[in-house]
């Protein structure tokens, strides 16, 4: 947050965060779906999956949350770890991460063994 949006002139107008995480997320979650739609590329938006929670997720409620998250394969399911991140500065969590875990608007925790829904970043390749 905060996101802009809007056209001017017949264009499309986006306005990201400056801080380096929200701006990531943003741009992953909006921009870049909206640039494939645009081009007529495949899969507008990121990758979707059910995850287990590896740990448990805490935030305030009252918005959408796309907390950072290691994904990967654990028997044939995918699980998330949650990332530990200082703030939306940063960028070191970023490196760690490869994707977000989605933290519905009413929810104040996540527990620990619950799925969540999660999108997998561009060009991550699971093990």
């Amino acid at each position: 947050k905060p996101l802009l949006f809007g056209r001017r002139d017949g264009c499309l107008v986006f306005g990201l965060p400056g801080n380096p995480l929200s701006a990531l997320t943003d741009f992953l979650v909006f921009v870049l779906p909206a640039i494939r739609k645009m081009t007529g590329l495949p899969g507008a938006g990121l990758p979707e999956v059910r995850a287990r929670l590896t740990e448990t997720i805490h935030q305030k409620p009252g918005r959408t949350w796309y907390r950072l998250v290691r994904i990967g394969l654990v028997g044939g399911r995918f699980e998330a770890t949650p990332v530990r991140s200082t703030g939306s500065g940063d960028l070191v969590s970023a490196v760690r991460a490869n994707g977000f875990a989605i933290v519905p608007a009413e929810a104040a925790s996540v527990a620990a063994g619950d799925e969540v829904r999660a999108l997998l970043w561009p060009g991550v390749e699971l093990s």
